[in-house]
């Protein structure tokens, strides 16, 4: 960051940390109290957006404790994440099984699902030894103290949280971001180009948060383009949970076969858990084509809808806005760490528009 934050970005910062920071305790207490499903989502939703803030509006801190803050918060979101995955493929197995009449498939989907459960439940105590952690950590104390220092917790009627401070910085974020998105754009046309398939959808979040963070500074709150970011990251989340899926099928296929033979001495009581397996992983094939596909769909209609380009014409006319008010502005820096393929964000938001898998 080029400026020192003003009041304008310390009190967006505080306004936007302070609302996720909120949120986080009650859905802890719900993880504690026992509870699985959606609480376990919503506290892992509130972690992450809070460690976002943290890191998107690092002036803002003191650097040490946020280093600390962030790295636990990472340590309770990765025990979050492993029990939330769990607790979605649970759900869509059972809703699977309501569906499923025919009978010989039932015993492999079930047995599947009995191992899920199985999983879920050895990780529930280190579900609950990690919120208590958290807990005790003192972090969430320490950060309330940090934001009331640095300004209101909402942002009060009347109040500015547009400076040239806000755009700039905004501008710089969120371009690095889109920029970083546009890199991996053409591994929609490659099926199999699965790691980058899992980056897009990262780059995408990245964006989104980005965006979320900065959106009470801009008039229409940049809602288009954060439901464009959030529309892609479910298509390419889909995706990943599929071949995450596929990965774990032929890891459990395997590891019943050598349970069986281990138990019984031979493989035969396996044949009755294949039928379901087996309509499983062409299930999970099929759904992948399918959610690859619609993938590419999704990225062809924000191009003809030119939302990214869009978003840069809205960050630089903000910008340019704040510039002519403030004439001592400093233009946003390029990004870092740009992809190899890219060069403007200006020039591959535009070109985005034209590309489609």
């Amino acid at each position: 960051m080029s400026n020192a934050p003003d009041t304008s970005y310390r009190h967006l910062a505080a306004a936007y940390a302070a609302r996720q920071l909120a949120a986080l305790p009650k859905h802890l207490r719900a993880v504690r109290n026992g509870s699985r499903g959606e609480c376990v989502h919503q506290a892992r939703v509130a972690g992450r957006r809070l460690r976002v803030a943290i890191r998107v509006f690092a002036p803002c801190f003191p650097a040490k404790p946020a280093r600390r803050w962030r790295r636990q918060l990472r340590r309770l979101l990765r025990t979050l994440g492993e029990a939330r995955d769990r607790d979605v493929q649970i759900a869509q197995l059972d809703d699977l099984l309501a569906a499923t009449d025919d009978r010989r498939l039932r015993p492999g989907i079930e047995r599947l699902g009995l191992r899920l459960r199985q999983q879920r439940d050895r990780r529930q105590d280190d579900l609950l030894a990690a919120v208590k952690r958290f807990e005790r950590s003192g972090t969430m104390d320490q950060m309330r103290q940090s934001l009331a220092d640095l300004g209101p917790a909402r942002i009060r009627r009347g109040a500015d949280v547009r400076s040239r401070t806000v755009f700039a910085e905004g501008s710089r974020q969120m371009l690095a971001a889109l920029q970083t998105l546009l890199g991996y754009r053409d591994c929609l046309w490659n099926p199999r180009d699965v790691a980058r398939h899992h980056a897009m959808r990262i780059a995408a979040k990245r964006l989104r948060y980005a965006m979320e963070a900065f959106a009470a500074a801009y008039p229409s709150g940049l809602k288009p383009q954060i439901d464009a970011a959030r529309q892609l990251q479910t298509a390419l989340g889909d995706l990943h949970d599929c071949d995450v899926w596929m990965e774990q099928l032929d890891t459990f296929i395997r590891e019943e076969q050598e349970h069986t033979e281990e138990y019984f001495g031979h493989t035969r009581p396996f044949a009755r858990l294949r039928p379901g397996l087996d309509h499983l992983v062409e299930r999970q094939r099929r759904r992948r084509d399918e959610l690859f596909a619609e993938a590419g769909r999704t990225w062809s209609r924000l191009g003809d809808q030119a939302v990214w380009e869009k978003l840069v014409q809205t960050l630089d006319r903000r910008l340019r806005q704040a510039e002519a008010t403030e004439p001592t502005a400093e233009r946003p820096d390029v990004p870092d760490a740009p992809p190899p393929q890219a060069t403007d964000p200006r020039d591959d938001a535009r070109a985005a528009n034209k590309d489609s898998p």
